[in-house]
């Protein structure tokens, strides 16, 4: 099933598209530009890194500049799209296998693909998990664009599969259907495939950050209208080998310091905070759309043996993020066998730019070597 059909626009929506929207992005991207490379050289870090890190910041700041729908017209590609472009031009590292989960599968929140990629460039590692089940972000309103950075992650872990969800994306479907995906993706690995939680590592940033935390807390307490996974809390046969959260969104509400100090440093913004609200329509205190609600006594028993968040220091989401993590036990010294959550705020860096930096080849990154570090750590490399 495709995460989205793009839709038709009416001659009155393609003029303003093409007359007004696109020279006005075009407008505030070449003015966000200048004004980050401004702040970089003011703070003595204006190089090569930074000028091609601030592309991708400029154009993710763009989210409410364009309409929804001219946003996802102008995004014809869909994730499956995305994902089987990335195996036929690397036939020789990955195989592809794509599932349909059905409406059944999913509890009536509509149907989804799971695509499998089977590695084959030499990535399974004996004593590692067997596959790496990824969310991608993009605000629950944008499709994957590519699955370079998973990629690089299944490698650092040794998985032999990795597996990216296509979710539906709003405003078709809304909360807390792209949970009820994320779950049966991870019931199929684990009851069809028959693949051991132990085998299994779940990571995504950004909006995939939400739903690998939102799995997580479904794990711990199932969401009313979602079936429940196997297991139990507490039972340390039936947890998780690891989970990335990266920019994950865990609060919906702007309410702490990082979201007034970094509103002009991030690609994200109070007001993009609430246009994704307001399609994805979220229902206000449920641990399972914002994971922060979750307190320490909710997050006792977590379903997974190493946790990671990691934040932008510059990113408005920073804050929430930290408050998560402590929740979730950040900060406390682990007990022998049991889980080990930790946060990661890395200065200067802005959403999900551990992701971008994997994706474009840039080296150095605070946030991409924490994620690798997570990745070799889970995989049993280090």
């Amino acid at each position: 099933m495709a995460s989205h059909t793009p839709p038709k626009l009416s001659t009155g929506e393609v003029l303003h598209l093409f007359a007004v929207s696109l020279p006005l992005a075009t407008g505030s991207f070449f003015y966000e530009y200048t004004r980050h490379a401004i702040a970089s050289w003011s703070n003595g870090r204006l190089n090569g890194t930074a000028l091609k890190r601030n592309i991708v910041t400029c154009i993710g700041s763009l989210m409410t500049v364009f309409s929804l729908r001219e946003m996802q017209y102008l995004q014809r590609r869909t994730t499956g799209d995305a994902v089987r472009s990335y195996a036929n031009a690397k036939p020789q590292q990955v195989q592809l296998q794509s599932v349909l989960l059905t409406d059944s599968d999913t509890d009536g929140f509509g149907p989804a693909t799971l695509h499998i990629l089977t590695l084959e460039d030499g990535a399974a590692r004996e004593g590692a998990p067997q596959t790496l089940l990824y969310f991608h972000g993009g605000a629950f309103v944008s499709p994957l664009s590519s699955p370079v950075a998973a990629h690089i992650l299944a490698r650092h872990v040794g998985v032999r599969t990795l597996a990216v969800l296509e979710y539906s994306l709003a405003p078709a479907s809304t909360y807390p259907a792209q949970l009820a995906q994320a779950a049966a993706a991870l019931r199929h690995l684990v009851t069809v495939d028959g693949i051991p939680y132990h085998d299994i590592a779940v990571a995504g940033e950004s909006a995939g950050g939400n739903l690998t935390l939102a799995l997580l807390a479904h794990l711990q307490k199932p969401h009313p209208h979602i079936r429940a996974l196997p297991g139990k809390p507490g039972d340390k046969t039936q947890r998780l080998r690891g989970a990335l959260a990266v920019s994950a969104r865990t609060r919906n509400e702007p309410t702490r310091p990082s979201h007034d100090e970094n509103e002009r440093k991030d690609m994200l913004s109070k007001a993009s905070m609430a246009r994704i609200a307001n399609a994805w329509k979220p229902v206000s205190g449920e641990v399972w759309a914002a994971p922060d609600e979750g307190d320490r006594e909710f997050w006792q028993g977590l379903r997974a043996d190493r946790v990671l968040l990691a934040a932008g220091g510059d990113e408005i989401y920073r804050d929430d993020i930290i408050h998560t993590a402590e929740m979730m036990g950040a900060g406390e010294a682990p007990k022998k066998r049991e889980p080990v959550v930790e946060v990661v705020v890395c200065p200067g860096e802005v959403h999900v730019q551990g992701v971008v930096d994997l994706a474009m080849g840039i080296e150095g990154g605070v946030m991409a070597e924490a994620m690798l570090r997570w990745a070799d750590e889970v995989g049993g490399s280090s």
